[in-house]
């Protein structure tokens, strides 16, 4: 199953999933529903803690993409122009010199540390 979303073209793969599940039986599409809710609720929990949020929730859209047409079309959407930002990114970080890349990285440990401080200064 993971191998053919793998090897779909962008743009096409989750709506080739969903067809593929659609014939699957309902015990898979439960644990599939229910494994990408919990995903997706982890993920965004996580983007607010410290953890991996935003690929819990890829993996969990992902999931669900399987379920429903309309998530599937969405996400075959959004994956080509996530991908075309994705590479202008790296572009960019690959042209920054190593000044720029430490002083980047210095900020995001400053932002980081500051939501840190103020995630504990609020919950205590």
């Amino acid at each position: 199953m993971l191998e053919a979303l793998r090897h779909d073209p962008p743009g096409e793969r989750f709506q080739r999933q969903y067809e593929r599940l659609r014939h699957h039986g309902r015990a898979l599409r439960v644990v599939m529903g229910i494994g990408g809710g919990l995903l997706v609720a982890a993920g965004i929990a996580f983007l607010i803690l410290p953890g991996p949020g935003l690929p819990l929730l890829v993996v969990g859209l992902g999931l669900l993409a399987g379920l429903s047409r309309a998530l599937a079309r969405a996400l075959d959407r959004a994956e080509p122009f996530l991908r075309a930002q994705l590479h202008r990114l790296v572009q960019r970080w690959r042209q920054l010199t190593r000044y720029g890349k430490a002083a980047i990285v210095a900020a995001g440990v400053v932002i980081t540390g500051g939501v840190g401080v103020a995630v504990v200064q609020i919950i205590a």
